[in-house]
């Protein structure tokens, strides 16, 4: 099918962020004396931004106003090497190329906070021209909240059923669902396939994605270079 625009999300989408997200939390935790996690052990955490992520990562008992702390703190240690280990999952590069090329509007939505996001995206995909990219903005409330989803849209001129969101949590799916846009989740993200049941489309392939978006790659065997070589 044909859509007029795409909006995704961000990490677990288009980009495995996990292994610099975990060191990060990991490095502030350990500064405060807290226990670290294992790197997997982060992936059910994300998805809700930085403050719950802390939520999360932390001990139990630790006050509003030191989590609060740890947020900056967290920031910090983020941004100081975002990108070392990120990168995007196999395929997308291509699948993004290609829908460029075909002058379909692109936007990133996600609850990474606002500072960092295009941090990320110029340091994963800097050949990527997207209309918008938006993080989380203490003034705007997070997803699943549609605010921001919309806001593009009607920045790019398309109507929500014409358009589709993708992303790989059932925040993801209700965002679309609230939208009124369709739902394309992706199983190869932070979460269970089972969490994106509410979702009008399930992938589990760049191949099937690409399919699903109505770009079809000139050779398809550029869907099996690993990532790590874009």
């Amino acid at each position: 099918m044909q859509f007029q625009a795409v909006v995704f999300d961000l990490d677990g989408t288009l980009l495995d962020t996990l292994p610099d997200i975990a060191v990060a939390m990991n490095t502030v935790l350990q500064n405060r004396g807290y226990p670290t996690h294992h790197s997997e052990t982060f992936r059910a955490m994300l998805g809700w931004g930085m403050p719950e992520l802390i939520r999360r990562a932390a001990p139990t008992g630790v006050s509003a106003r030191e989590r609060e702390t740890m947020r900056s703190e967290l920031l910090a240690e983020y941004a100081r090497k975002p990108v070392e280990k990120t990168v995007p999952y196999r395929g997308i590069l291509e699948i993004l190329r290609g829908l460029r090329a075909m002058n379909i509007p692109l936007a990133v939505v996600t609850n990474k906070a606002d500072e960092l996001v295009e941090t990320v995206l110029r340091g994963a995909l800097p050949s990527i021209d997207f209309v918008e990219a938006r993080g989380f903005d203490p003034n705007q409330p997070r997803k699943p909240d549609p605010t921001a989803t919309l806001d593009i849209l009607a920045r790019v001129g398309v109507e929500p059923p014409a358009a589709c969101f993708v992303g790989d949590s059932e925040v993801d799916v209700e965002t679309a669902i609230n939208a009124g846009m369709v739902s394309i989740g992706v199983s190869w993200g932070y979460r269970p396939r089972a969490s994106l049941a509410g979702a009008d489309h399930i992938v589990d392939s760049a191949e099937q994605l690409a399919e699903l978006l109505g770009y079809t790659p000139d050779a398809p065997a550029r869907f099996a270079v690993d990532a790590s070589t874009t």
